[in-house]
């Protein structure tokens, strides 16, 4: 893992305090970054009226307590032992605030690149930062105009009126192959969308383990890979993290069984299911009509309920009633993914899959210190999820964009383009 403005993140003995030390940086304004800015950052982390996305993630912060002893130290202390703050939370979300800030459109970092003009909805005007702490950037502006239609991104794209298309789909892709005047970027797995199906395990039919079994033995998962991504993506085996460190690759890959899936689903009962979904990525809904396909051959009778992708989340009670849906994460280390989005508290668990067991073992990966003693725990998570979790990850849709040749030196984190050493030349 690589740090940025933090020159070092070192747990206690137990996990319950974190040190975090910084660099020394300036604000785009000049203001030197301080303990102060970090500690006012994480407090602000930890407020669900301020940050309601990400304050869960940092319900554990004992905030009141946070203390700065010295310009560039933080000493954060946590209210239960947390092993994986620094992989599970910090290097998620920890973009640092200077103190008093709120955000919005005159918002400052300690970054490569300061804000310049920005237009909501339309588009963001950064210039160069030179006196990054770190190598400033080659680039002298970069400008990142919002263009919601991938095929509209890839024409602004050809029409020269861009020079990185970010999110291109897999057909577009194909398409443009031997185009010499584009590049195409391909994320792999490591830099990809896990594409999903999830069965809620605490809802009838996949309450019973049969109906859940025969589900996954009747999913035909290549077919879903050559037919939906083109070729631009991987096979998937119901766990998120693969091609990335602690992935239990180990673990051999679920073949279809049409007839074994069709005798579990007579055992449960099951010959009729509807499915949510939505095109809240590219492919989600040509997966699932693909499903239909599939589970018929099965002896089920799949219908779809498909929502405008804008309304796809906006009711997240009804996401976590649902027995079936489409789902999509992006691609993150398991043991990043597993104490985020699994286990009996975790806020955004679209399976339901807990209980004592499996929170037990969970307790144990994030109270650990140790990250080889960690990942050992996630290989057992990562076991037990396939063998009881009603997760679905039928393939990696890979990253796909594309820029103009003379584009060099853009780099991917989480699926994310940066740009701080990227050149272009004439």
């Amino acid at each position: 893992m690589r740090l940025e403005v933090a020159e070092s993140i070192e747990p206690n003995a137990d996990g319950t305090e974190w040190t975090i030390v910084l660099h020394e940086a300036d604000f785009h304004d000049g203001r030197p970054l301080t303990s102060a800015d970090a500690a006012y950052t994480l407090r602000t982390y930890t407020d669900p009226e301020v940050a309601p996305v990400i304050s869960g993630g940092f319900s554990m912060v004992d905030a009141a307590n946070i203390s700065t002893p010295d310009a560039r130290t933080v000493v954060v202390p946590l209210t239960i032992p947390r092993g994986d703050f620094l992989d599970a939370e910090l290097a998620i979300s920890s973009f640092v605030l200077p103190e008093g800030s709120i955000g919005g459109p005159e918002a400052i970092g300690t970054g490569p690149f300061k804000l310049d003009a920005y237009e909501a909805s339309s588009s963001i005007r950064m210039v160069r930062n030179a006196d990054y702490w770190d190598t400033p950037p080659l680039l002298d502006e970069l400008e990142i105009v919002v263009v919601n239609d991938p095929t509209a991104r890839l024409n602004a794209l050809k029409g020269g009126e861009v020079e990185f298309a970010r999110g291109i789909t897999p057909a577009a892709a194909r398409a443009e192959d031997g185009n010499d005047d584009i590049v195409l970027h391909r994320g792999g797995a490591a830099n990809s969308q896990a594409m999903g199906f999830a069965a809620n395990i605490t809802i009838p039919p996949f309450d019973n383990p049969d109906a859940v079994r025969a589900l996954k033995l009747a999913i035909d998962r290549q077919s879903l890979v050559d037919t939906v991504l083109l070729g631009f993506g991987q096979l998937g085996n119901d766990l998120v993290g693969k091609g990335l460190p602690g992935y239990a690759d180990a673990i051999p890959q679920t073949e279809r069984d049409v007839q074994q899936a069709r005798a579990l689903f007579e055992r449960a009962g099951v010959t009729e299911l509807t499915m949510l979904t939505g095109e809240t990525t590219a492919g989600t809904v040509a997966a699932a009509e693909l499903l239909v396909q599939q589970l018929a051959e099965a002896g089920v009778t799949l219908t779809l309920d498909e929502l405008p992708a804008d309304q796809y989340y906006s009711d997240f009670a009804r996401l976590f009633s649902t027995p079936l849906q489409s789902c999509w994460w992006v691609n993150r280390p398991a043991d990043v993914h597993l104490t985020s989005f699994t286990g009996s508290s975790a806020g955004f668990n679209l399976t339901g899959i807990g209980g004592a067991e499996y929170d037990a073992m969970l307790a144990s990966a994030q109270v650990s210190v140790d990250r080889d003693e960690r990942r050992a725990v996630i290989q057992q998570l990562q076991q037990y999820s396939f063998d009881h979790d009603g997760m679905v990850i039928w393939g990696y849709r890979e990253d796909l964009n594309a820029s103009v040749p003379g584009l060099t030196g853009v780099s991917f984190t989480q699926s994310s383009p940066r740009f701080h050493r990227a050149s272009l030349e004439a």
